[in-house]
């Protein structure tokens, strides 16, 4: 069976990554959740773990993607946070198909962990989880994307900086590319054309998240027009996604 790991915390990762292994998954990690989503259809793993805490409106989309089937039918979704959600949070979780809640990496949420596994996935039985040292790599700075909010025009090579979020109206992922920026406003190309037909002045994107060079950040995003190529106002919400 195959696992993948959203997280960028040295902790959570080492720990999450001993356990899963030890329940006889092979392990994938990402530290970037636009990555993930990028390779989720190729990998087609059986379970997604994703930290709801690094990444708190971007799992919404995700899991929403997953359960399109795109990486197949089979993947199951747990949720990792380092408090309890609410019970407004916990009922959308449940509505969009989360199998599974960690609250932490101490012990008895790595117990809880195995329970998880064992349950979802027909284990025999629920296996220790050791954990081995790990050495961390020096960490980036937080991420951003340089020059963004910079007045003048900055244009762009073909997919230097990558762009995706869920459409609005239909819930299908949508991906491309930026060609330029200025003032806030991105012109934007989308990989799938049909996908954004619907789209039209004034409706609103709650959550996009743009990538450039292995830096990511979120935004919120209203059309201004959508012709051969998109025209976004941009509102910069997380600096790390």
């Amino acid at each position: 069976m195959k696992a993948i790991i959203i997280s960028d915390e040295a902790n959570v990762i080492s720990k999450l990554d001993s356990t899963l292994i030890a329940a006889g998954f092979d392990t994938i990690i990402y530290r970037w959740l636009l990555k993930a989503l990028d390779n989720i259809e190729e990998i087609r793993p059986d379970l997604v773990i994703v930290s709801a805490s690094e990444y708190p409106r971007h799992w919404k989309t995700l899991t929403q993607f997953i359960a399109s089937g795109i990486g197949g039918d089979k993947t199951k979704v747990f949720l990792f946070t380092l408090n309890s959600l609410s019970a407004e949070e916990t009922q959308k979780a449940e509505a969009l198909g989360i199998k599974g809640f960690i609250e932490g990496v101490d012990d008895n949420s790595l117990e809880n962990l195995n329970s998880l596994l064992s349950s979802v996935f027909n284990l025999e039985a629920p296996l220790p989880a050791p954990v081995p040292s790990y050495d961390e790599a020096e960490d980036d700075d937080l991420p951003t994307v340089e020059g963004l909010q910079e007045s003048r025009k900055i244009e762009f090579d073909s997919d230097s900086v990558s762009l995706v979020f869920a459409n609005p109206k239909t819930g299908k992922m949508i991906t491309g590319s930026v060609v330029s920026y200025e003032n806030k406003t991105a012109h934007f190309k989308p990989d799938c054309p049909e996908k954004t037909a619907m789209l039209s002045s004034g409706d609103v994107i709650e959550t996009l998240t743009f990538e450039m060079d292995n830096k990511v950040c979120s935004y919120k995003a209203e059309i201004i027009m959508n012709n051969d190529a998109i025209l976004m106002k941009l509102e910069e919400t997380h600096g790390q996604a």
